[in-house]
């Protein structure tokens, strides 16, 4: 892979990434970066939190239980 930028010849970082601000390439180096820095955090918060004893800590969605027991509520008043 080339060290340079192909449209103004600057030195790319160690993503091959050009940091002109002044290079038309520049727009999608920022681009790139904001989507590698989304899909690393959505990937940190999607994990399941492990604790020391080894267990995964699970959540509930609260949401979805809400509108479970609301639908069930609606059933019985129905009934």
């Amino acid at each position: 892979m080339s060290t340079r930028c192909p449209f103004c010849g600057y030195k790319l970082d160690a993503n091959n990434y050009c940091q002109n601000q002044k290079c038309a390439d520049y727009e999608r180096t920022k681009i790139l970066e904001a989507e590698t820095a989304k899909t690393a955090s959505n990937a940190d918060t999607s994990t399941a939190a492990v604790d020391s004893s080894g267990t995964a800590k699970t959540t509930t969605n609260s949401a979805a239980t809400d509108s479970t027991a609301a639908t069930e509520n609606a059933e019985t008043a129905s009934k």
